[in-house]
């Protein structure tokens, strides 16, 4: 017995007529009795098949086709081999061909290096690393990170690893006042305070010191510091100013009571613009002075001479003493007498030349040291 073949399609199912013929037969073969009796059930025979295909749309999804690179679907899997050739574009690789198509690569890696080797410096295949980098610090002899300084190691003056801001800088400074044994930051002095003398930490500029000077420039006295002016010779010959001071060449100049010191020069050299005259009172002199005497001898030669000071006018001496007597190779005995109206004192002393073949120059040297009055 033959079946209808089923066609999705929703046919309109015919109604017999009274004058159709009732025979069996398919009426789509061709050759066989188109039978009316059969229209129906190919009508809902293909009904059937039209309703079983839109539940089948309703409550099962259609298969899914083949995936892209922008349409889901399915996929086959590649094999190891295809994995490693990396040549096809439609099929997934697991991850087993994954590994296998890595290990198959020719790919370079790199290492990281030490910290001893970022600290050298030396090494050009390897990388640094965060850790690595961060103990690469900076040195007299090496590059490298530096922290800044806080305020209190900058005013601290000890650390040696960081470095100063302008503002670390600024506080180091501020903080280290200058004082006698250490160095440091100092302020200038006002003029009240250069005036006033009892400042001890503030520093005195030109203009200050020169305050300081007028201030100060005060009358001296007995108690007090200050200026004065010189006395002339006439002020000094008088002897009343009490306000004036007196220089070497104003007090040389006083008539009475003073005398100059007698010449050093050998006895027998006449020093007449250096006498006093008009001395009215007792004059004490005490005098030590050293008196040289030089000779050019020629080879083996000794020379006796009488080496010694001339007083100007008319001593009595009271202590005489000749001392430190060096290059003679004699010293004779003191004398004291009259030349001229002047009292001289003097020693013997002998030069020689040692040297028995050439000339040569000998200087030798006495001390005398005495106390004499004139009248």
């Amino acid at each position: 017995m033959a079946n209808f073949a089923e066609t999705q399609s929703f046919d309109s199912v015919r109604i017999i007529e009274t004058n159709d013929p009732v025979l069996g037969g398919n009426p789509e073969i061709s050759g066989q009795v188109n039978s009316p009796a059969n229209y129906a059930y190919r009508a809902l025979v293909n009904r059937t098949a039209w309703l079983k295909a839109q539940l089948e749309a309703l409550v099962i999804p259609p298969a899914p086709g083949a995936a892209s690179t922008t349409v889901a679907g399915i996929v086959r899997l590649s094999t190891i081999g295809e994995a490693e050739a990396g040549a096809l574009a439609t099929v997934a690789v697991t991850p087993a061909g994954l590994q296998a198509a890595l290990n198959a690569l020719d790919i370079g890696g790199v290492d990281f290096a030490t910290n001893p080797e970022v600290q050298a410096g030396t090494v050009t295949d390897k990388a640094v690393s965060p850790a690595g980098l961060s103990s690469r610090t900076a040195t007299e002899t090496r590059t490298g990170l530096v922290a800044k300084a806080t305020s209190s190691e900058a005013t601290a003056r000890t650390n040696n690893q960081k470095y100063m801001t302008p503002l670390r800088t600024d506080a180091a400074i501020n903080a280290r006042n200058a004082t006698e044994s250490r160095r440091g930051s100092i302020e200038i002095a006002t003029t009240s305070e250069a005036t006033g003398g009892t400042d001890d930490t503030r520093a005195m500029t030109s203009e200050k010191t020169l305050a300081l000077l007028r201030h100060s420039n005060a009358q001296a006295t007995t108690s007090q510091r200050g200026t004065a002016i010189k006395a002339t010779t006439s002020e000094v010959n008088t002897g009343t100013n009490n306000e004036k001071y007196i220089t070497p060449s104003t007090l040389s100049e006083k008539l009475n009571g003073l005398f100059p010191l007698p010449t050093v020069s050998g006895y027998n050299s006449a020093v007449s613009s250096n006498t006093v005259d008009g001395l009215e009172l007792e004059h004490l002199l005490i005098l030590d002075v050293r008196v040289s005497r030089t000779r050019h001898l020629n080879a083996g030669q000794s020379i006796t001479d009488n080496v010694g000071i001339q007083l100007n006018g008319i001593w009595e001496i009271l202590h005489s003493n000749t001392y430190n007597s060096s290059g003679f190779t004699n010293v004779g005995e003191k004398v004291i007498t009259t030349v001229n109206n002047n009292t001289v004192i003097y020693v013997p002393a002998t030069l020689r030349n040692t040297n028995p073949t050439n000339p040569s120059s000998r200087t030798g040297y006495i001390s005398f040291q005495l106390t004499a009055v004139t009248y």
